[in-house]
């Protein structure tokens, strides 16, 4: 694979390449609020515990809405709601075809947020290791911002986003894309804040989701949406 020279340095802030190639799964504790879940008829999530697999997009969120007994597991482009013996109660195939039209623009079923919040989640918390997928193509296109283009088939907001770094920490900073299972002609800007440390990986505690290009200072800022993570763990 090869890095731009931003992504070494920000690889390298995290805790390495070869940390996060070898890294197989993680745990956390967050929580997730914010009109935008209201807008669709969600209940916050407030201190649900993830478990993921750092190389391939499998996540389990629990609980995933009301049923505290219930979790939503994505697994590539499949959906299921299991109760807590891990039978399968619910299973949806190609869930991302379904957004955003019809009841969607008003309403999100369980295993609607499966999906979301499944991708949403684990595309924060592996940030390093998409650094190091040879399935995503990394350019530098200004000092500080690198530009990511998604393959078709991986699940993350749109296929091309932008990520800024800060020049000082070389920690990410924001993310600007399109969410396209909202919109396909919205932009949000993704703000982290509040980096903390597990061993000697950070990880942002905040991150807020904004509507606009760019937060520029003096703009008008809606935050609809904002993930809050307690603490995490990799083995």
């Amino acid at each position: 694979m090869t890095h731009t020279p931003l992504a070494l340095r920000v690889l390298e802030a995290y805790g390495g390449a070869t940390l996060w190639t070898k890294a197989s799964e993680m745990t956390a504790e967050f929580s997730l609020s914010g009109i935008g879940l209201m807008l669709k008829r969600r209940p916050k999530l407030e201190n649900a515990i993830l478990e993921m697999d750092i190389q391939h997009q499998y996540i389990k969120i629990t609980p995933i809405g009301n049923d505290l007994g219930y979790s939503g597991v994505l697994d590539g482009d499949t959906v299921h709601i299991e109760n807590s013996e891990g039978i399968i109660k619910r299973e949806r195939y190609n869930a991302r075809m379904y957004f955003p039209y019809g009841r969607r623009l008003f309403y999100w079923d369980d295993l609607d947020m499966t999906y979301v919040a499944g991708y949403l989640l684990w595309n924060i918390l592996a940030f390093p290791a998409l650094l190091t997928r040879d399935d995503i193509h990394w350019s530098e296109k200004t000092p500080c911002v690198l530009t990511a283009e998604f393959p078709p088939t991986f699940h993350t907001h749109c296929r091309v986003q932008h990520f800024h770094i800060d020049p000082v920490t070389c920690l990410i900073q924001q993310q600007t894309f399109v969410p396209e299972v909202v919109s396909g002609s919205m932009h949000v800007v993704q703000n982290f804040s509040d980096f903390h440390s597990t061993g000697t990986i950070p990880f942002p505690t905040s991150s807020t989701y904004t509507f606009g290009k760019s937060l520029e200072v003096g703009a008008l800022q809606k935050t609809f949406a904002t993930v809050d993570i307690h603490g995490m763990q990799i083995t």
